[in-house]
């Protein structure tokens, strides 16, 4: 079993007793109340007494209400104890409902939203978690690999483009990460990866935009060279 699991079933067999500590902390306070009313009714009586029967009382009293104090303290820890531990099960235990749970769409939809508004990093954390849950995820492989080149993070970014042309080699997206990746390789003055990844480009797609673009790049580098 589990950490997990074992972490529940102390909690679920905790809080099926929670009914008998419940009542249990009831008992002990209408006996605290019980005691209370006791001392007073002897405290009405008090003019009947001696003044040693006064003091007893007295000092009686003052040692009940003392600990009645401290049973009152401690009844208060064991049911706020008992909340926290039903709110800790309750936040381990799933919910049909849980607003978390969304759907493949949900999920890329607000990744993409957060993109175009610019909020990178909750952009990347929608689609790493769109990657992890969901194979078809070519588009989300992309636009992370967008999200990283747009806070410079280019190793990043590398990688999630190259995992494009390794993951989904029949992708329409393959001609645009090739380039990206030709595009940064240049930018982080890789000589070696911007030819051979411009010649993969060439090789597998040499009438696509993506390649007419590139070529523009490298020839306007020759140039100002």
């Amino acid at each position: 079993m589990g950490k997990k699991n074992s972490v529940l079933l102390v909690l679920v067999t905790f809080l099926f007793s929670g009914c008998a500590v419940h009542n249990s902390i009831q008992k002990t306070k209408k006996q605290i109340s019980d005691i209370d009313s006791s001392t007073k009714r002897i405290e009405v009586k008090v003019d009947s007494l001696s003044k040693e029967e006064i003091n007893a009382v007295s000092s009686a009293r003052a040692d009940i209400g003392t600990k009645l104090s401290e049973l009152g303290d401690k009844t208060e820890k064991i049911e706020n104890r008992i909340t926290e531990l039903q709110e800790l099960y309750r936040k381990r235990t799933p919910n049909a409902n849980d607003t978390t749970k969304r759907s493949s769409s949900e999920i890329y939809n607000i990744a993409y939203t957060d993109f175009t508004k610019g909020n990178y990093e909750l952009a990347i954390n929608g689609f790493r978690k769109f990657l992890a849950d969901f194979s078809d995820a070519d588009n989300a492989q992309y636009w992370l690999g967008e999200c990283y080149y747009a806070l410079e993070d280019y190793p990043s970014s590398l990688q999630a483009f190259k995992n494009i042309t390794l993951n989904y080699p029949f992708s329409k997206k393959v001609p645009v990460a090739l380039y990206k990746i030709i595009s940064i390789s240049k930018t982080t003055n890789d000589t070696l990866a911007t030819k051979e990844y411009f010649k993969k480009l060439m090789d597998i797609y040499p009438n696509s935009a993506e390649a007419k673009l590139a070529k523009e790049m490298l020839a306007d580098t020759t140039q100002k060279k």
